[in-house]
């Protein structure tokens, strides 16, 4: 069956299918199908229909990338690429859990392997075979194979249009027939009968040779830089300038390699200057290139999804910024959105407040983001809030934001720049979105110096020349934004930390204190009833002694021996574990509780009605793991004060008199507690809606997005997130839903929450707990070692 015409733009949107009909082996042919079809096919031809199909492919790879949620292949080869009218089908899937880069790259070198096997005729080789066996291709063939080695999808459909002006046309059997009489036999391909390909370039054998290579493609390009950022060296006791940059961002951002830039930036001014063949970082540097994996002394082992950093960390840089030194702090972050779950972001976030601590100015904050995201996921909006949520409001004042991995998309910010423009807006985000405040930033000189020092055989000439271009274009980012951020009123890092301690208590105290305030009612209720009990002794003369102990409710709370998994609506347990005791499961992280519960779940999964609970039947996901019994008791109970009263008593009446004064007063104490608890809730909550960057509304939605997102696709690790979700929903609810007890001018000064908290401390009921968590959100913020800077 002759292939359908290919249409005139590859990426163009794909054509709708016309033919409802189920798919069968005759009606929806293979690729290898395809190019089998016209054996007499020239060499030419056969070179230019094979970068039309793979331009084809890419662009329905990108389609499945850009889609939301992404899809991707996992590989395919020619028998797995189906032709469905004019529709290629991939079998695309939905991403899940996964790192979409590294499934690009995967993707890739599967296209590679594809394009060779296609114009040969060869089975497959593998990829870890086809450097050596390149050589066999025609000139744009091979230089789009190396190209999928270390380049984006983006940059391989570049190099492919550029390949071609137009689309070939694909002619049938019966045109090929009737002029094959006319045609040599030699011109039929044969895998072992190349036609003529070029000799493949010899490798660089050292690295004085990649280095000049990168002098001359710098050369080339006749740039001429504007900017005044050149190296310097300055002893670490000279008084200098000194910018404190706040690196934040994403898991995989390119936080550290960007580090690695600052370096090389600091000590190089020119690129014949980089000692390529032996050059030191201050941070690791690991990737995979061409099937290699590159790594430095010191890489480790990565965990996979989550961030690379896993402390805060100094690093302090000379320049000459317009002739005059100054010195650059950078502050390395950990990565939001580790795949470790919320509880890890939290930690993280912690230790970053904690960091700060020691500095008495921040001059600016830089919001790492990568440039081609146009989903603008939910958990990047996620990762955004949560930091703006721990800093003080004017902190946008200090802000920038910084694209990694630009190369891609012509050092521009790519599709991501309306989205971010959309999503500030509809928040309220008050950060202009301008030259000034957005840089682009390319880190490919590091990975080139890193593969120079230890497999130089694999770089290009080609690769100099980006990576000539990625110099010259982030030292002028760099030196632009020091410039701006040096012109800016630095941060007050004690307002952040002193505000973000009062924040975390007046948000826990917010979750907790309702709590708190239920218990003190129930008990309230408690004492009115045996106020009048006593006020019915008073009046029928009954004998004391027999009503002196009164049944009180006590709530009580135990730890299991072992986990249980209790359903969420109907409360009951469905399944107990044996074999992990309590304490051991409190020893679990992220993943470990994750297959823990997953392996109790499929204790109570119903056979005949899967996802539901076979003792309960509910949904396996209305089900967690309980590790605490909560119960209420009857209890008979005496006062030990008003019994030492009752007994100097001489008289019934008198004992009856006492206790009613006792009760009374007793049930004063609760209104009071009460009353304080409520003006503290409104307090708090007013200078928590006050103080947020984005209204309590809006979040409350962005939650529901993030909970129905966690839901169908596990996007963050620990399977136990939907519950603390579910909770942040809860509580934005009743942040919502509480009224506001001040006016619109009237403002809530911190020094009136520390007020508030410190009366709460001495409350007799709730002292003790709203200490402690004072207490434990002060610590986590505080350094052992204070130092001002």
């Amino acid at each position: 069956m002759p292939p359908a015409k290919p249409p005139s733009g590859v990426r163009s949107a794909p054509l709708i299918r016309t033919s409802q009909t189920s798919p069968t082996a005759e009606s929806h042919p293979t690729l290898r199908n395809i190019l089998a079809d016209d054996p007499n096919i020239t060499l030419l031809e056969r070179e230019d229909f094979v970068l039309m199909w793979a331009t084809r492919i890419l662009g329905k790879l990108k389609e499945g990338y850009d889609s939301s949620p992404p899809m991707y292949c996992k590989t395919f080869s020619l028998d797995m690429i189906i032709l469905k009218g004019d529709e290629i089908d991939l079998r695309l899937r939905s991403l899940q859990n996964g790192n979409i880069s590294q499934i690009q790259n995967d993707n890739l070198r599967s296209l590679a392997v594809l394009i060779y096997e296609a114009y040969t005729k060869e089975k497959s080789i593998g990829y870890d075979k086809l450097r050596k066996c390149r050589s066999h291709l025609p000139d744009k063939l091979k230089k789009c194979v190396e190209k999928c080695g270390y380049a984006t999808v983006d940059e391989v459909l570049e190099k492919l249009d550029s390949f071609s002006g137009k689309q070939p046309k694909r002619r049938s059997n019966s045109k090929h027939a009737a002029s094959g009489a006319n045609r040599s036999s030699d011109r039929t391909l044969k895998s072992h009968e190349p036609d003529a390909p070029l000799p493949s370039r010899p490798a660089f054998s050292s690295a004085a040779e990649v280095s000049n290579a990168l002098a001359e493609a710098s050369a080339a390009r006749r740039v001429v830089e504007h900017t005044t950022l050149k190296p310097t060296s300055i002893p670490p006791t000279t008084p200098i300038r000194e910018l404190s940059i706040l690196l934040i961002g994403e898991s995989g951002v390119g936080k550290s390699t960007l580090i690695n830039m600052f370096a090389l930036c600091s000590r190089f001014s020119e690129l014949r200057e980089i000692p390529l063949a032996n050059m030191s970082w201050p941070t690791p540097v690991h990737f995979a290139f061409d099937g290699v994996n590159v790594s430095t002394k010191g890489a480790g082992t990565k965990i996979s999804g989550g961030s690379d950093t896993q402390v805060s960390q100094d690093y302090r840089f000379d320049y000459t910024l317009d002739g005059s030194p100054i010195r650059v702090c950078v502050i390395d972050t950990p990565g939001m959105g580790d795949t470790r779950g919320l509880e890890k972001d939290a930690e993280n976030m912690r230790n970053i407040i904690r960091h700060l601590s020691q500095y008495r100015a921040l001059h600016g904050v830089c919001f790492l983001l990568k440039p081609n995201d146009s989903r603008f996921t939910v958990f990047l909006k996620y990762c955004i809030e949560e930091l703006l949520k721990h800093f003080h409001k004017n902190i946008l004042d200090n802000v920038v934001i910084g694209f990694t991995h630009i190369r891609g998309t012509r050092y521009k910010p790519g599709d991501t720049l309306p989205s971010l423009r959309s999503y500030f807006s509809s928040n309220g985000i008050s950060l202009p979105l301008e030259r000034e405040t957005l840089y682009c930033f390319d880190s490919e000189i590091v990975r080139l110096a890193t593969l120079c020092s230890q497999n130089v055989g694999l770089i290009t000439n080609e690769m100099c020349s980006v990576s000539a271009e990625s110099w010259h274009k982030t030292r002028e980012e760099l030196a632009r934004m020091f410039e701006y951020i040096s012109k800016l009123t630095p941060h007050n890092v004690k307002e952040t930390v002193d505000f973000n301690v009062t924040l975390r208590v007046s948000e826990e105290l917010v979750r907790k204190l309702p709590e708190l305030l239920a218990d003190l009612e129930t008990e309230k209720e408690e004492m009115e009833k045996v106020k009048c009990r006593l006020e019915d002794l008073q009046k029928d003369k009954q004998l004391l002694e027999d009503k002196v102990r009164v049944q009180k409710a006590i709530f009580e709370q135990s730890e299991l021996p072992y986990p249980e998994l209790r359903c969420k609506i109907c409360n009951k347990m469905c399944y107990k574990s044996s074999s992990t005791p309590t304490n051991k499961y409190k020893k679990l992280v992220g993943k470990e509780k994750a297959t823990f519960k997953r392996k109790l779940i499929d204790f109570i999964s119903s056979i005949v009605n899967p996802g539901f609970c076979w003792k309960c039947q509910h949904t396996e996901s209305n089900h967690e793991i309980v590790l605490i019994e909560k119960s209420v008791c009857e209890r008979i109970i005496e006062n030990k004060d008003v019994k030492e009263e009752i007994d100097r008593c001489s008289t019934q009446e008198e004992r009856i008199r006492i206790m009613l004064c006792k009760s009374e007063e007793r049930i004063d104490s609760y209104n009071r507690a009460c009353a304080t608890i409520n003006k503290a809730l409104q307090v708090c909550r007013q200078f928590l809606v006050e103080n947020s960057i984005i209204d309590p509304r809006q979040q409350l939605k962005n939650i529901q997005q993030r909970l129905e997102e966690a839901r169908r696709h596990a996007a963050y690790g620990d399977a136990d997130s939907t519950a603390d979700i579910q909770k942040d929903m809860r509580y934005y609810e009743s942040m919502i839903a509480a009224p506001s007890g001040n006016s619109a001018t009237s403002k809530i000064p911190v020094e009136m929450v520390q007020n508030c908290i410190e009366v709460l401390k001495g409350d007799k009921f709730i002292g003790e707990i709203v200490s402690q968590i004072a207490s434990r959100e002060g610590n986590s913020t505080q350094r052992p070692t204070q130092t001002s800077r």
